[in-house]
């Protein structure tokens, strides 16, 4: 059995990622990296993609009866061992959808999860430029974010296939490459060791729903974000 730094993989308990793609757009690049993510992981990691697009807006005076949408959101990511981002850029930048997670402050459920943020945009720079941006915005919330290796895919058009299958050989060997990083790095976490779950078998990996107050996950692969629309 193959082992990274000495731990057999047979051993390794699963880490739980919560995986938050960046588009609400049916045939979003976004949306099938997260998949691409998904056959890729390495057995340490369970991705599941989660259901943003009941979340609306964040607006404070909802908090005496937050809806369920947030509720369910929350115990999502509470839940999860990590947060894996794949965000799209919009003028440099990032659509936001961390608010809701964010509130009340002092149950804020980004507080100290080990994170990791993939971009892609049309150009090396511009995607580039919103993970930069995201990487800032998770240092506030205090996630504590993967800094290498970056994982910037630019590009996109060019890396699937018409049934949104990821056949860019050279970008499966970088996202794989990231992934264990990114496994490495949750194990080292405190607050993810704190988290692990039982493992399950592969076949039950999905997305995680937050529309309609449902708290778990599911198994269909429906991807559905709500950074933006690449």
């Amino acid at each position: 059995m193959q082992a990274l730094r000495g731990v057999s993989l047979e051993l390794r308990q699963i880490h739980d990622v919560a995986v938050l793609a960046g588009s609400l757009r049916r045939e979003s690049y976004s949306r099938k990296v997260a998949r691409a993510l998904i056959d890729l992981a390495p057995a340490g990691l369970r991705l599941r993609i989660v259901d943003l697009s009941s979340l609306a807006f964040y607006n404070e005076d909802e908090e005496a009866e937050p809806p369920l949408p947030w509720l369910a959101f929350r115990t999502v990511i509470a839940h999860a061992s990590a947060v894996l981002f794949v965000t799209s850029e919009y003028n440099r930048s990032i659509p936001n959808a961390l608010d809701v997670g964010s509130r009340p402050v002092e149950q804020s459920v980004w507080n100290d999860r080990p994170g990791g943020i993939i971009s892609l945009s049309a150009d090396v720079l511009t995607g580039f430029g919103a993970n930069q941006h995201l990487r800032e915005s998770l240092a506030h919330l205090n996630v504590r974010t993967m800094t290498r290796p970056d994982a910037n895919l630019y590009g996109p058009a060019q890396l699937f296939d018409h049934a949104g299958v990821l056949q860019s050989d050279a970008a499966r060997a970088s996202l794989r490459r990231y992934l264990e990083a990114f496994l490495l790095w949750s194990e080292n976490s405190p607050t993810a060791a704190a988290k692990n779950s039982d493992p399950e078998p592969a076949a039950d990996r999905g997305d995680a729903k937050t529309n309609g107050g449902t708290h778990g996950y599911s198994q269909a692969p429906v991807l559905k974000g709500s950074f933006g629309h690449r």
